[in-house]
């Protein structure tokens, strides 16, 4: 899948930056730029927060920090979603989650989405019920961070999901472009 014209808003480099000194330390984040090309180097290295960068670069460092700690870590990029998402949704954030279900919040998330990707878009099909569970479909068009991002977005869904007070959560990928699909998405159901 070509990205051309899939951009990522620099936070992102920013959230990997800070997560890998927390996690690997200086040296951590020295390996990974390592075995980066200049473009993805200077974006990891020093990232500008409101820049768009091409995700053909963010996949590049997802790529290389899968090749240097996946084999040792093999839920590396699930812990990045959490992080990521945990860093997102702080203090008074975190406590206004509360008070907005999931439902509005899975609904939202198309203009939050939209503040931080160029290019890609993502969609929550209509809730349908199952006696006490709900059930949706979130997809994800144009977005190809690698299998890693993947990994990483899907826990960062879980864990913005469970903040809004959801019980029993559950998320299943269902179609994948690394699989042949046209889109990404995951099934999610859950109770309130």
């Amino acid at each position: 899948m070509k990205d051309t014209k899939h951009y990522n808003r620099g936070v992102f480099p920013c959230s990997v930056n800070i997560w890998l000194k927390q996690r690997f330390g200086m040296d951590g984040l020295n390996r990974i730029l390592e075995r980066l090309g200049s473009d993805a180097r200077t974006m990891l290295e020093v990232p500008a927060p409101n820049t768009w960068y091409p995700a053909s670069l963010l996949r590049e460092v997802y790529s290389a920090i899968n090749e240097e700690y996946s084999a040792g870590h093999p839920d590396i990029f699930t812990e990045y979603g959490h992080y990521n998402a945990d860093r997102d949704v702080k203090g008074l954030l975190r406590y206004l989650m509360r008070f907005i279900t999931m439902e509005k919040l899975l609904k939202r998330m198309q203009s939050f989405w939209k503040q931080y990707n160029r290019g890609a878009t993502i969609e929550a099909s209509p809730v349908t019920e199952k006696g006490s569970r709900k059930y949706l479909t979130v997809t994800v068009r144009n977005y190809d961070l690698g299998l890693p991002g993947c990994e990483a977005l899907a826990e960062y869904i879980r864990v913005l999901c469970v903040n809004t007070g959801a019980k029993k959560f559950e998320i299943k990928k269902e179609k994948c472009i690394h699989k042949g699909a046209d889109y990404c998405s995951w099934r999610i159901n859950w109770e309130e």
